[in-house]
């Protein structure tokens, strides 16, 4: 082996010295070899912006050859391939020809299709050979017509054009999967909810508060599942909202609650059960996303005397039906996905308003997934013959959404 080595080294050396003699720079770097001359330009656009010697593509049969520099010997371009660690990922071939590359003025034009000195770096924003003619004469400069640079100029605001209204329809696609003409996405919310309001039933004065009269004072870790099923600018969503809060407080002053009476110093525990059951619909303008929602809300409170086994259990429970109007929006800004909106809603018996602001990213550990963080606040008033109340519920939320 090491004889056959020597071998091919001295084959190599006597090889450089056939064909470089009395012709200079007639070695260079091939990078590429591709079958169109498109593929060869979008090759030096893509991963040649910052040359360090002079750019050629050649024609040999029907390929297109990117070559990299002219030099003197095999060794000098050896040497200055090593030195380059911008192309060493192309594994560089170094190869010969019969012709001076330097010598531009001189080259068949069936061999040589195109030519960039290395010192007009500018070229590269744009494609080449389509932009850039080889010199009449003997000259380093590149010349080109007027038509041929207004044509440039308009291939490049189109490009630019093109990209923008990409990355625009790119944005709008981010929580969503295309499945033929529909998109489909679903998300989890988790939330320590927070409830505050009070309650009063028309038979008795009692205006009675959540949480400085039957103790309720601890916030409910929430799970929101939704689905979204989109169809160009229209959007349709499912989600459910249920939580429960249990409390235990001793009375500080007397209450009566459906025919049940509780003193003072009365030990009661506090059972709260709410759901919010959401069918939405959302039409996507250029500006904003406006919507209509159909909702029915349940909301359950039981007192139980721990003090008196004797006294019974109270319970009050209501179910409503309302709908209400949304609007929201969804920016992109720095990477970040800006997420906001309010919903104001009415149905008889109950007036609701809620508000939100969320902002999120990209999730890179799951593929097609994305997280935020926001803030909800959300109000339901109940005025119906026998009841009426005001429940607070608000909190910080973490939001995550997957592509299924």
């Amino acid at each position: 082996m090491p004889k056959l080595r020597i071998l091919i080294f001295l084959m190599v050396v006597v090889s450089s010295n056939i064909y470089g003699k009395n012709i200079n720079n007639n070695w260079a770097i091939s990078l590429s070899s591709s079958k169109s001359l498109q593929s060869a330009e979008q090759f030096i656009a893509k991963n040649l912006k910052n040359p360090n010697n002079n750019i050629y593509i050649l024609k040999k049969s029907s390929w297109y050859i990117v070559a990299y520099g002219a030099f003197d010997s095999y060794m000098e371009a050896k040497i200055f391939s090593n030195k380059q660690n911008s192309i060493k990922n192309f594994k560089p071939y170094i190869m010969n020809m019969r012709y001076n590359l330097e010598e531009i003025d001189k080259l068949p034009k069936s061999f040589l299709i195109s030519y960039i000195p290395y010192n007009n770096q500018g070229i590269f924003r744009g494609k080449i050979n389509k932009y850039y003619t080889t010199p009449k004469v003997n000259s380093n400069k590149v010349t080109e017509t007027k038509t041929v640079k207004q044509n440039r100029y308009k291939k490049r605001e189109n490009t630019h054009r093109y990209n923008r209204m990409r990355q625009k329809n790119r944005n709008k696609r981010v929580n969503n999967y295309t499945y033929g003409n529909y998109k489909y996405s679903a998300s989890l919310i988790v939330s320590p909810i927070e409830i505050t309001g009070d309650f009063q039933l028309s038979n008795t004065s009692a205006n009675l508060d959540l949480i400085n009269d039957i103790g309720v004072k601890e916030n409910s870790i929430t799970l929101i599942p939704s689905i979204l099923i989109n169809r160009d600018k229209h959007n349709a969503s499912f989600s459910y909202f249920t939580n429960t809060y249990l409390a235990t407080t001793t009375l500080n002053s007397d209450i009566s609650l459906n025919g049940t009476d509780y003193t003072t110093g009365t030990d009661i525990e506090t059972n709260i059960n709410t759901s919010l059951l959401s069918i939405e619909y959302f039409y996507n303008f250029s500006f904003l996303d406006f919507g209509a929602s159909l909702n029915l809300y349940e909301n359950e409170i039981s007192l139980k005397s721990l003090s008196d086994s004797a006294l019974p259990t109270t319970k009050i429970d209501g179910s409503y039906l309302f709908y209400n109007l949304e609007v929201k929006k969804i920016d992109t800004i720095k990477g970040f996905l800006i997420n906001y909106g309010a919903s104001i809603g009415m149905g008889g018996e109950v007036d609701y308003l809620s508000y939100y602001l969320s902002a999120g990213m990209k999730f890179d550990y799951i593929k097609d997934s994305n997280i935020s963080l926001g803030y909800k606040v959300m109000n339901i008033n109940i005025d119906d013959n026998s009841y009426k109340g005001e429940f607070n519920y608000d909190g910080i939320y973490f939001k995550f959404t997957k592509i299924f």
